[in-house]
């Protein structure tokens, strides 16, 4: 049995504030575990399940998040997913379904554009990100963001999907180039 991750006392705080509003993000979400120490011994803050049995793999950053988040928590939900067939020999009440993927959801503070991409491009249905907020008297505020933040930048003029050839407009035709030299542009 592995010992417990030593944890910043602020931070188990914040994740007990968090922990109901948590359930409010989408689906309701039914709290398995807390504080589970996951692959080589780091942090997992919440294991849920959503109504649907699927299992839901949360990590906590108290301020912006970096890459690194998205990265453990890739981590630690391919850990989580490959022990949910023995919990439920352990426990056959969780109702989790082993042959749905776990969901992750990832609390900060703040997510920076590339962690947003990432994680979109990663997987956009199977990671949520969450912002929270401090409140008044105590109270969290919690915004889940939507899976095509952020925008994509605009394209420059002539480089929008589908459109074939140089910024300038011109073609193979005007480079002078033969069929064999073609650039691919008409």
């Amino acid at each position: 049995m592995s010992e417990r991750v030593p944890q910043p006392p602020a931070r188990v705080g914040l994740r007990e504030r968090l922990r109901a509003g948590l359930a409010e993000l989408g689906p309701p979400l039914r709290l398995i575990a807390e504080a589970l120490c996951g692959e080589e011994e780091e942090l997992i803050d919440w294991v849920a399940a959503e109504p649907d049995g699927r299992a839901v793999v949360g990590l906590l950053e108290p301020g912006e998040a970096g890459a690194t988040l998205l990265t453990d928590g890739l981590t630690q939900r391919a850990w989580v997913a490959a022990r949910l067939g023995d919990w439920l020999k352990l426990a056959p009440g969780l109702g989790l379904r082993p042959e749905l993927r776990p969901r992750l959801l990832l609390v900060a503070a703040d997510f920076g554009r590339r962690l947003r991409v990432a994680a979109r491009e990663a997987d956009a249905g199977g990671i949520w990100l969450v912002r929270f907020r401090d409140g008044a008297q105590g109270g969290v505020g919690l915004e889940r963001l939507a899976a095509s933040d952020p925008p994509a930048a605009a394209a420059p003029p002539g480089d929008a999907p589908g459109s074939a050839g140089f910024r300038t407009g011109l073609t193979d035709a005007d480079l002078g180039l033969a069929a064999t030299e073609s650039l691919g542009f008409s």
